[in-house]
C-alpha cells in the first residue's frame, strides 16, 4: 500500500509535463498491478524492455467542421463580350470558410465538368441567327464530407449569342413569326451605343408608314447591352397603344434571347394595358418575401429581342376600333451609367 502511494503521488507530479514514465514497483516480478488515473493522456505506450510507461502527447487532428460558409461562386470570359464566334468561361469560387482543404465539384448544364477551384471552359461558335447558346454553371464545396449545396442558386451563366441576321434597320424581312401564329412581323434594331441614357428611344410601328402591326403582327426588337455590371441601377421598357395612350387592348411584353417569344416567366414578361418590363444588367437584387428576382437579369454582350403584341397568353387581344388601330408605342430606357 505504501508503495502504490508513493508511485501515485510522482505520477501526480509529472502527468502533463513529461513523455513518459518509469515504473519501478518492488515486489514479485509477477503478479502486479498499477492503475493510473491520468485522464490528459489519452494513448500510453508500454516499453517491456526499457519498463517505460510512454504518453502521447500530440493532440489529434481536429474532426472537420460544417459545410464552408461564405462561398462566392463567379465567372468572367474572354473577350469580355461573347460574339457568336464564341471563346472561353473562367469560372471561380472564393470568399469560403475555412480558406484550406477544400474540394470543389463544379457541374456544366447539369452534369459533371471539373474538380479544379477555377476550371476554364472553351465556348464553341454559335451558327444559329436565331437562339443563343447559353451554358449553365454551378459548383458544391465540400469540408471534408461536409458540403454545400449548388452555388449559387442561380446558376452562372456563359452566353453566347446568336450570328447577326441579315437586314434589319425597320419593317423586318430578316425575322418572321409567322410560325408563332402572327400574319406580321415588325423589326427594328435597337443601337444601344447611341443612345442618350434616361430618354426614350420611341418605335412607332403605325399604319401610316406601312410599318404597323395590326391586330396580328408582333413588334421584335434587338438589342445588345453592354457593361457595367451594376445591381443598383435598374431601368424599364413599356409599351401603350399607338395613337390612343389607353386603347384598352390588352398587350404583352417580353424580353427574351429569341425573337418571338413571349413565353419568359416573371419578371422578364408582362401582361397588361401598358406592360412594363424591370430590367439591370448584371445581377439583380431578390424580394425578400418570395426570394425572386426583383428585376430582369441581362448578360453584358448577349443579344436580347423585345417582343410586343396584343396578345395575351396564345389568345389575340387587338380588336381594332374605338382605341385605336392595334399599333404599339415602345419606350426604352437604359440603366444610369450606360
Amino acid at each position: 500500500m505504501k508503495q502504490a502511494k508513493v508511485f501515485r503521488a510522482m505520477l501526480g507530479a509529472v502527468v502533463g509535463s513529461a513523455a513518459s514514465i518509469a515504473l519501478l514497483v518492488a515486489g514479485p516480478a509477477q503478479g502486479v498491478s498499477v492503475t493510473i488515473d491520468a485522464g490528459a493522456c489519452a494513448n500510453w505506450t508500454w516499453n517491456s524492455t526499457t519498463r517505460t510507461l510512454s504518453c502521447d502527447t500530440t493532440p489529434p487532428p481536429p474532426a472537420p467542421a460544417g459545410a464552408p460558409t461564405g462561398c462566392t461562386p463567379s465567372i468572367s470570359t474572354n473577350p469580355a463580350t461573347l460574339t457568336s464566334a464564341g471563346g472561353t468561361a473562367t469560372l471561380n469560387v472564393a470568399g469560403c470558410v475555412p480558406s484550406t482543404g477544400l474540394s470543389y465539384a463544379w457541374t456544366k448544364n447539369g452534369a459533371n465538368f471539373s474538380s479544379a477551384q477555377s476550371p476554364v471552359d472553351s465556348l464553341s461558335a454559335n451558327t444559329s441567327t436565331t437562339a443563343a447558346a447559353t451554358t449553365s454553371y454551378q459548383v458544391k464545396v465540400c469540408n471534408g464530407a461536409a458540403c454545400t449545396g449548388s452555388l449559387p442558386v442561380t446558376p452562372l451563366a456563359a452566353v453566347v449569342p446568336a450570328a447577326a441576321p441579315s437586314g434589319g434597320g425597320g419593317g423586318g424581312g430578316a425575322i418572321s413569326c409567322s410560325a408563332q401564329g402572327f400574319s406580321k412581323t415588325v423589326y427594328y434594331d435597337w443601337d444601344w451605343t447611341s443612345t442618350v441614357p434616361h430618354l426614350d428611344t420611341v418605335y412607332l410601328s403605325d399604319t401610316a408608314d406601312g410599318k404597323g402591326v395590326g391586330a396580328n403582327g408582333i413588334l421584335v426588337v434587338a438589342f445588345t447591352p453592354t457593361g457595367p455590371a451594376d445591381n443598383n441601377n435598374l431601368s424599364f421598357i413599356d409599351a401603350i397603344g399607338y395613337p390612343a395612350p389607353n386603347q384598352g387592348n390588352v398587350m404583352t411584353l417580353s424580353i427574351s434571347t429569341k425573337p418571338c417569344d413571349l413565353s419568359i416567366p416573371e419578371p422578364g414578361t408582362s401582361v397588361s394595358y401598358a406592360p412594363t418590363v424591370t430590367y439591370g444588367i448584371g445581377t439583380v437584387g431578390v424580394r425578400w418575401w418570395d426570394n425572386k428576382p426583383t428585376a430582369l437579369a441581362l448578360t453584358p454582350g448577349v443579344k436580347y429581342y423585345i417582343n410586343v403584341a396584343g396578345r395575351s397568353g396564345t389568345a389575340n387581344t387587338c380588336v381594332p376600333g374605338a382605341f385605336g388601330s392595334c399599333e404599339i408605342r415602345l419606350g426604352l430606357r437604359q440603366p444610369a451609367g450606360h
